[in-house]
């Protein structure tokens, strides 16, 4: 199917027996989007050094995406924004690789 079905996908947090996030892909045009508003957000703040602005952008793009991308879990809180936000650097960094992988998959082969 070309189009990205509304569909999740329930994956155990390996570092936490028993707790799970529900995932949906990233459709690669979310992806862009993600990324141009990373940018619009570093481009309102007073960030002069270019390494420094990469670096911002590129966090803000990894939060829009799991924001995006983590539809559910089964933690006592519930699955918002704001959460998501506040996750633990190890399940951030676990999420966010489960979507770049995710991400990757889905994305079209060349021949």
């Amino acid at each position: 199917m070309a189009v990205l079905p509304e569909i999740t996908n329930r994956v155990e947090v390996p570092h936490e027996p028993g707790e799970w996030f529900e995932f949906r892909d990233l459709s690669p045009i979310e992806q862009m989007e993600c990324r141009r508003n990373a940018w619009q957000r570093v481009a309102l703040g007073f960030v002069a050094d270019e390494t420094e602005k990469e670096a911002q952008v590129a966090f803000e793009t990894s939060v829009l995406m799991l924001e995006r991308g983590v539809a559910g879990w089964s933690y006592d809180v519930p699955c918002t924004p704001e959460n998501v936000r506040r996750l633990d650097i190890a399940t951030m960094t676990w999420a966010l690789s489960h979507l770049a992988g995710a991400e990757e998959e889905s994305a079209p082969k060349a021949d």
